[in-house]
Order: structure tokens, then C-alpha cells, then sequence
């Protein structure tokens, strides 16, 4: 199952071809990511269970939140 979460993420977006992107592409997967992120969306609920320290505090999803919008 993780695997598969895995392979689905890095479908929607892999921060290893992060560079091929061009700026469109990059400020829409950012908005995103600071959508879920601030709606709770991630990390995902079922994983939490397994996985405890994977919990953001809201610092934590402040943080990230911030990093993803744009300057």
C-alpha cells in the first residue's frame, strides 16, 4: 500500500525531476502542496497510524505551507 502511495505521489509530483519542470508546472504542484498541507490533506491519515512521528505540528505545517507559496 505504501508502495503504491509512493509511486502515485512521485506521478503527481517528483522532486527528483523537480528541474525539468517548467515555472508553470512548478508554482501550480507549490500551490498544491500548500493546499493539502493546510487542509490536513497530508501526511495521510491511514499512514499516521504506523508512522506517529509523522504528525506536523501546525509550526510544522505553517512552515511548509509558507515555503510552497510563491515570493
Amino acid at each position: 500500500m505504501i508502495a503504491q502511495d509512493v509511486k502515485k505521489g512521485r506521478k503527481e509530483v517528483n522532486f527528483s525531476t523537480w528541474e525539468n519542470y517548467d515555472a508553470k508546472r512548478k508554482a501550480r504542484k507549490l500551490k498544491e502542496i500548500a493546499k493539502e498541507v493546510e487542509q490536513g490533506g497530508m501526511p495521510l491519515f491511514y499512514y499516521l497510524p504506523l508512522h506517529p512521528d509523522a504528525k506536523l505540528s501546525p509550526a510544522e505545517r505553517a512552515r511548509i505551507v509558507k515555503w510552497a507559496q510563491p515570493s
